[in-house]
């Protein structure tokens, strides 16, 4: 039984993958490289469910297994770069703070249309906020709740966040939409 709450409530939503996929790396690797621990729903939800992607609609990776060349930390400094880059030239369209930075943006998922889902690194860990950094969607908070709450949410009824799709509903579903919400490790 799962610890997290929404996490058993995912569990019995949508099953884990039967043969989970789970990096190498060990968390301390990962948590000595970021100069944090993650949010412990998060950590358990890898540890149940390791990469995967639901509904071929939103993809989430184990950290632990990023490629031997970059580490999840160094991946994700790359992409706040890059936004920090982009925010200089568009300040009221990329409002986020991106990791390294004190409240930083630090994902850990993203769909089909190039959006990120991640938290704002402000605090202790398990009171980090979800937040969308969107391709198609505007940039921003989705509310002060952890990571496996916000994806059951997500998963059992219409989202409270505008731009993202009902993945709820099969008959609400558009052609972009996953026909069912299974997971699958990757």
């Amino acid at each position: 039984m799962a610890s997290s709450p929404f996490l058993s409530k995912l569990m019995a939503r949508v099953s884990p993958p039967p043969e989970p996929t789970f990096g190498t790396s060990s968390w301390q690797q990962v948590f000595a490289e970021l100069g944090t621990a993650l949010p412990a729903d998060y950590v358990e939800f890898i540890d149940t469910y390791g990469s995967c992607e639901f509904g071929g609609y939103l993809a989430i990776a184990d950290p632990r297994s990023y490629g031997t060349t970059l580490t999840y930390h160094q991946v994700w400094c790359d992409h706040g770069d890059q936004y920090r880059e982009s925010r200089e030239r568009f300040p009221d369209l990329l409002p986020l703070a991106a990791w390294p930075e004190p409240g930083g943006f630090l994902g850990w998922g993203s769909d089909i249309d190039g959006n990120w889902f991640g938290w704002l690194t402000e605090g202790e860990p398990d009171r980090w906020p979800t937040a969308v950094w969107g391709r198609q969607m505007k940039d921003g908070l989705v509310g002060p709740v952890p990571m496996t709450e916000f994806l059951f949410g997500w998963l059992s009824h219409p989202p409270a966040f505008h731009g993202l799709p009902d993945l709820s509903d099969e008959n609400e579903r558009d052609d972009d939409s996953p026909n069912q919400i299974s997971c699958h490790s990757w």
